[in-house]
């Protein structure tokens, strides 16, 4: 219900100043109880929504530079202990990773009702069981990298091309810090909005001519609370500019 001297619910407040959301005015089609003009215009000029973007330190990193250390201290450059302490080291990345994934989709989306206990410890799975792909193939082109170019002469040629592989890769640490704790938090506000406003949400691509397949493929999709998962939420890459709409 509207609270007093509202014209519109808590919650189409919150869709409306929420930039992961975009609303038209048959959205709240039958909540207006008074509104102002400027209300109305705020809800009409719903901007078209962009995926959470936020600074926020590389949580990653720490653990990155740490497994680039201990490898680069190694003198035997032996790989099968360098395989040994990236799976150690990689453990850790990916319980940090689904660790900021779960708290970011949970303050999203709020309060759980007893009947969205099921869906959100399926988002809890799925979450977990993204974070290990991600780390581990991330870990995989690493020492397979090093595999393959670990054979050369001396000590310090070893040495430079370790930190030349980790630097090649560090950026990854950074994207998946980053678009992959957006991902879990647009969810939470998706699955929020849904659970509210008992409608739907479909991909919107910002731009047609700057959308990549991957991007297209998604906007056709219809989303509900049954359905939705995480690799169905924006952003679905680096730069990813899409976002969603009712329906």
């Amino acid at each position: 219900q509207a609270s007093k001297g509202t014209p519109y619910s808590p919650m189409t407040m919150a869709a409306a100043n929420n930039p992961a959301i975009s609303m038209t005015p048959g959205d709240v089609e039958g909540q207006q109880t008074g509104e102002t003009e400027a209300e109305i215009k705020k809800i009409k000029a719903k901007p078209v929504p962009k995926p959470a973007v936020r600074k926020k330190d590389n949580f990653l990193l720490p653990d990155y530079l740490a497994m680039q250390q201990i490898i680069s201290e190694n003198k035997t450059f032996d790989i099968n202990y360098i395989d040994k302490q990236v799976k150690l080291i990689s453990t850790k990345m990916i319980n940090t990773l689904k660790t900021n994934m779960v708290v970011a989709f949970m303050n999203a989306l709020g309060p759980v009702t007893n009947d969205l206990l099921v869906k959100v410890s399926f988002i809890r799975r799925e979450i977990e069981h993204r974070s290990q792909l991600l780390i581990n193939r991330l870990t995989n082109d690493i020492v397979n990298n090093l595999r393959r170019k670990i054979d050369i002469d001396t000590s310090d040629d070893k040495i430079s091309m370790i930190h030349i592989i980790f630097d090649s890769f560090k950026y990854r640490t950074d994207f998946i810090s980053k678009t992959e704790t957006d991902r879990a938090k647009n969810l939470g506000l998706i699955m929020r909005f849904v659970m509210n406003q008992q409608g739907n949400l479909k991909g919107k691509l910002i731009t047609d001519s700057e959308a990549c397949a991957m991007c297209i493929q998604h906007s056709q999709n219809i989303l509900t609370l049954n359905s939705v998962s995480l690799s169905d939420i924006p952003p679905h890459h680096h730069g990813c500019k899409c976002g969603l709409q009712s329906t």
